[in-house]
């Protein structure tokens, strides 16, 4: 009358094995279920007790204990709803305990019996592939799962169906076919935008290693639709980045991702808040900054943001968060790249022909919001101009561009053999003349040495874009034009 269950809990994006014992003993009758379970689980009684009155299977009139080991770790998700109900059924003697013994399982039970999928599938099944267990899950998890390569997993519908294998009944393995990535196809385009062709050099520089970049200029200026228009021109992810990206959406609360293979893009309201965006609740949930993992952060109106933006230097330059709590410390991955934007002054008309009625003062109060280390982090500052009367120009392709990016990313790798936040300053191949002209500009300026080396870098992207094998003084020379005084 004693059955053993494995199943996992979610520590972040971190796994935990938990080992669900369902014991039936003697005693009034009574369903308890311990080990520091939450709201969630606690309601699986009732869910679990309905479906087996639609399966015809009624529970012993005897003293039910579930225990949730180890007891010391808060249990979240009602991912555990079929393990506790599969562990039942062992105690009871209508599933075998050797036919379960290397089973991980996970699911969310419906009245009828039914199993539907839950948060956290995609990491189950990395974690039960990890120790050979085979796991598992409802079929609606099942394209989420085939992500992984586990092909050591069974699928199932309802109750019914796990209570029939046993018996030989039906083949439950995963489809095995291979994911094919559907080719992007963006509804936006980069040639959609009228001028604004240095902020789009700009951009394509920041593309090609997911560069920050703050862009200031008036209302309408187009600001957003460039924003926008950047995931059209960052390279395609890799498969480790597309794995990475979607074991933070499997377990996100009210979060999901249609398209699997997609650029993440994020762009929250200026008044969220530091749990939204950085991370936290009551739950330790991811924030934005995690969503758009290996993606894009757009921020725009940025000085109508508050003090939550001090939250964001840990991740520009960590690209991590950490969630600290009283029993517990919750790291979330947080490469993304932030784009910002905001306008010159609260009112937004400074220096233009509507002109700002309390400049400079309404300026420099707008700024002020904005925290001298914060701004050190942007790679990229630069302002927008207004550009009323266009010329015919032959507008660039988002795929135009795109290709410059790719080319200029695979230079990199074949110059330098590491990633390009590691490289250092000393390793970058430059011109004598282009290495004392950063060094003269920083003196005048009195920038920083993470300034310094930000311009450094962006001088390497501008070099790569040419396809140049070393810094130029003229590539030196268009970097420090792209750090504008604030």
């Amino acid at each position: 009358m004693l059955a053993k269950i494995k199943t996992v809990s979610f520590l972040g994006i971190e796994v935990l094995e938990i080992t669900v014992e369902v014991h039936i003993g003697n005693g009034l009758p009574f369903f308890t279920i311990v080990g520091l379970p939450d709201k969630n689980i606690s309601e699986a009684k009732d869910r679990i007790r309905a479906a087996f009155n639609v399966l015809g299977v009624s529970l012993p009139a005897k003293r039910i204990t579930v225990n949730m080991s180890p007891a010391n770790i808060q249990k979240e998700g009602s991912h555990y709803d079929l393990p506790i109900a599969i562990g039942i059924l062992v105690a009871m003697g209508t599933i075998s305990q050797d036919l379960v013994n290397n089973w991980l399982i996970i699911g969310e039970l419906s009245l009828d019996g039914g199993i539907n999928n839950t948060k956290g599938s995609l990491l189950a099944s990395i974690f039960a592939n990890s120790k050979n267990y085979t796991l598992i899950c409802s079929t609606k998890s099942s394209y989420e799962v085939q992500l992984t390569g586990n092909k050591n997993v069974l699928i199932f519908q309802n109750l019914t169906e796990i209570i029939g294998y046993q018996n030989g009944g039906g083949s439950y393995l995963l489809d095995d076919y291979e994911l094919r990535k559907q080719e992007e196809k963006f509804e936006i385009d980069m040639s959609d935008i009228e001028g604004q062709t240095i902020a789009k050099r700009i951009l394509e520089i920041a593309a090609v290693f997911r560069l920050n970049v703050l862009m200031i200029g008036q209302p309408g200026i187009g600001k957003s639709m460039l924003a926008k228009r950047l995931i059209t021109i960052l390279p395609p992810l890799t498969p480790s980045e597309i794995l990475e990206i979607n074991m933070i959406y499997s377990i996100a609360e009210n979060t999901s991702k249609q398209d699997f293979f997609a650029v993440p893009y994020r762009d929250p309201h200026y008044s969220t808040t530091l749990a939204a965006l950085i991370g936290g609740g009551t739950k330790a949930q991811p924030g934005e900054v995690t969503l758009a993992h290996k993606g894009v952060l757009f921020l725009d109106e940025l000085g109508e943001y508050t003090k939550v933006l001090e939250g964001l230097r840990q991740c520009m330059e960590d690209k991590k968060v950490t969630i600290a709590r009283a029993n517990k410390h919750i790291q979330y991955p947080a490469d993304c790249q932030i784009i910002a934007a905001m306008n010159p002054c609260k009112c937004g008309y400074l220096n233009t022909e509507k002109q700002c009625k309390k400049a400079p003062q309404c300026s420099e109060n707008y700024k002020n919001n904005i925290s001298g280390p914060l701004l050190d982090r942007f790679d990229l500052i630069f302002y927008l101009e207004n550009e009323n009367h266009l010329k015919e120009e032959k507008r660039e392709t988002s795929e135009e561009i795109r290709n410059r990016v790719i080319k200029a990313r695979e230079l990199y790798y074949e110059l330098y053999q590491k990633q390009f936040e590691e490289i250092l300053f000393e390793e970058i191949k430059a011109e004598k003349e282009a290495i004392n002209l950063i060094n003269q500009y920083c003196d005048k300026k009195k920038l920083s040495k993470r300034v310094r080396n930000k311009t450094f870098k962006t001088a390497l992207v501008i070099s790569l874009l040419e396809n140049s094998k070393e810094i130029k003084t003229k590539h030196m020379l268009e970097a420090t034009m792209y750090r504008a005084n604030f």
